[in-house]
């Protein structure tokens, strides 16, 4: 049985591990941090899916108002624990993020992801993503 709800700080540790698969190490009190800044917004969301008692994947949404073409939605980070990979968790949450976004009135929804990652591209593409490339980066001081 796979449970889709928003993440709490006790899932803290379990989040910290899921990053760092993910390849983004983070720390506990950065996550805490995060957590808190989400909960305290109306645009932002992390869903994580729970199996058997242990955090398996999360999800994180944002949404935004895009000047020319009303609110987008955004996927900022999704990652499933590799030994619980292929077993539907993915759709559970992406089903779950797309329900977050219709409640957000989102009209298109975006993710970005790295060109090595190909498992995931497949899981966007079954999801009815399009892949676009013109973005650019610039960071700040």
């Amino acid at each position: 049985m796979i449970a889709i709800r928003h993440a709490e700080p006790s899932d803290i540790p379990s989040l910290v591990k899921l990053m760092q698969e993910l390849g983004y190490p983070t720390d506990a009190e950065r996550l805490r941090e995060k957590l808190a800044s989400f909960d305290a917004s109306v645009m932002d969301a992390l869903l994580v899916a729970e199996k058997e008692g242990n955090v398996v994947a999360c999800l994180g949404l944002h949404a935004m108002e895009i000047l020319p073409s009303g609110r987008l939605g955004r996927i900022t980070a999704i990652v499933v624990a590799s030994d619980a990979r292929r077993q539907g968790i993915g759709k559970r949450l992406m089903d779950a993020g797309i329900q977050y976004f219709d409640s957000q009135e989102c009209t298109i929804l975006e993710v970005t992801s790295s060109e090595h990652r190909q498992e995931a591209h497949a899981l966007f593409r079954s999801f009815g993503f399009a892949e676009k490339r013109s973005r650019f980066i610039r960071k700040l001081a």
